[in-house]
């Protein structure tokens, strides 16, 4: 017989199963690739922790390009247990797949703690379950799984105020994602609140238990930024927090709401209809569902104020959204079981005379309502299944196979340039320059070997076609069917070399992408040179 205590195992195991069908039936490139280049530069710090210990981007020499130290570390804990490729891929699926289902199984169990409902709990966490982005993200080889699992569980331990366990867990989940620094501010405030209300039974040494650890682990996270880099925030974040397109942040908030609402398929829609719950709750019911209401708005907005979705249609933006969803889930869900449960209770009384009718109604009508949504979530589910195949399937046809091409057809000392930074360099397993300045600093002085590069990945979207003729490229790869982002040029790269006999300077190259200006010092191949390597290249 089922029992509250079985419903949130249960959900567990469905979530798992869920996942891992998702995962199967994704086809070759859904099971042995990732749906965006990022999740690459995640494994390349990933190996570099498995063979130094440390955040290196390039062998020997410490890197802040990694916005996830934690996810890293884990991932270098699968390299050191399975040198394969192929394992390594695999493992780090099923860890998503783990991670999303543990969130899945605190989703239910918060919402219990909160409601005392058990069938409702159930019937919430199913449809948390069933959220088609966040079932493809489990498996794309990204924080955002494991950064909302943390600050999940840092928010149950919260609940029941166990407050360094959950600063331990927050801490955590600032090791994920930077941004979740954002809805801790909203748990400090929810302190202050219980404060000013509950001024004799409130502790400040609950809110320094809560504090310290956050405080440990964010200072070893400025520290070792300020150590390497000179700079408190990873190198990521000065590049991509000045955007070219600049946008308001009403435009960025808009946008943001059409992307999660759109991309959560219709159920994101509920999302903000859940408000309209909140008036029927009174005193402490309606405290909890603000509370997710507003870690999710945080989430929302503390991304959004730096980063713009320029591209709302990819993945690459959308998942910076995501760490918002199971809140806002929360928040939705709470407002509904209450104003279902209200409903009830009135009707109870207003027929009191014809006989009492149980407010067990509310939970049998709430659960009549997810199981109909439970069924449409199936068509959102497939879309993304294709979206998140054909992802996988562009970036391996691209920046995989270049990657692949780089370490077979040139030497061990060569210095590679790229403008994906992920694969290329997982893959090629050379030296190389992040060109666009997010793992490596870029200060091209020519006076040593690693001052110089030797060939160039390039991609035609960002490079003008009078500097591409000035190069001789010796690999084409492109994808058909792009939609990793909305500008198909992105779907084809090239490597190319400056040849020695050439009118291109032999020192120096401009390159402008994403509105910057790229200096680098080229080395040039002898045209014997460029032919081998062609060859080779063809060999491949």
């Amino acid at each position: 017989m089922l029992t509250e205590r079985k419903f949130p195992i249960l959900v567990f195991v469905f979530s798992f199963l869920i996942s891992l069908l998702f995962l199967v039936s994704s086809g070759i490139h859904g099971q042995q690739g990732f749906p965006l280049d990022d999740a690459w530069i995640h494994m390349v710090y990933g190996r570099s922790i498995a063979e130094g210990g440390y955040l290196a981007y390039n062998k020997g020499i410490p890197s802040t390009g990694c916005t996830s130290p934690l996810w890293a570390y884990l991932l270098g804990l699968i390299h050191l247990l399975l040198p394969k490729e192929l394992s390594v891929i695999w493992a780090t699926k099923l860890l998503g797949i783990l991670l999303n289902s543990i969130m899945i199984y605190l989703f239910s169990k918060v919402i219990f703690i909160s409601t005392q409902a058990a069938i409702a709990s159930f019937g919430a966490a199913l449809l948390m379950a069933l959220c088609p982005p966040m079932v493809a993200t489990s498996i794309s080889g990204m924080e955002v799984t494991l950064g909302c699992t943390l600050f999940l569980a840092g928010t149950y331990a919260y609940s029941n105020n166990k407050w360094s366990l959950a600063g331990f867990l927050f801490g955590l989940s600032g090791l994920t994602r930077p941004e979740f620094a954002a809805p801790l501010v909203i748990i400090l405030l929810d302190m202050l609140r219980q404060k000013i209300k509950q001024k004799k039974e409130f502790r400040w040494a609950n809110f320094f238990k809560l504090l310290i650890p956050i405080f440990i682990f964010g200072s070893l996270y400025l520290g070792w930024n300020m150590l390497v880099d000179g700079r408190p925030f990873p190198a990521t974040f000065y590049v991509k927090a000045s955007p070219r397109l600049k946008t308001t942040l009403l435009e960025r908030f808009a946008t943001g709401a059409y992307m999660i609402s759109k991309h959560t398929n219709w159920i994101g829609c509920l999302i903000w209809f859940g408000l309209l719950g909140l008036p029927w709750m009174k005193g402490k019911n309606r405290r909890d569902p603000i509370l997710f209401y507003s870690l999710g708005l945080a989430c929302f907005s503390g991304t959004l104020v730096f980063v713009a979705p320029n591209d709302p249609g990819a993945f690459y933006y959308l998942r910076y959204l995501l760490p918002a969803v199971p809140f806002f889930y929360l928040g939705l869900s709470l407002a509904l079981i209450h104003y279902f449960h209200n409903l009830a209770v009135k009707i109870t009384q207003k027929r009191e005379a014809h006989g009492a009718l149980s407010p067990k109604f509310s939970l049998f009508t709430f659960s009549i309502v997810i199981i109909l949504l439970l069924f449409l979530s199936i068509d959102g589910l497939l879309s993304w299944k294709t979206k998140y195949a054909g992802d996988c399937r562009n970036i391996n046809e691209v920046q995989v196979e270049i990657g692949k091409a780089i370490s077979k057809a040139f030497p061990q000392d060569v210095v590679i340039g790229t403008m994906d930074a992920g694969a290329v360099r997982y893959f090629g397993q050379r030296f190389t320059y992040d060109l666009l300045g997010l793992n490596t600093k870029n200060a091209f002085s020519c006076q040593n070997e690693f001052d110089r590069i030797d060939a160039l990945v390039i991609m035609q979207a960002w490079v003008p076609s009078t500097i591409r003729k000035e190069l001789v490229s010796l690999l084409d790869k492109k994808t058909d069917d792009y939609q990793v982002t909305s500008n198909p040029l992105m779907g084809r790269q090239f490597i190319a070399v400056c040849q020695a006999n050439s009118n291109l300077p032999t020192t120096e190259l401009t390159l402008p992408a994403l509105g910057r200006r790229l200096k680098v010092c080229l080395n040039c191949f002898k045209p014997e040179e460029i032919a081998k390597l062609r060859k080779l290249l063809k060999e491949q």
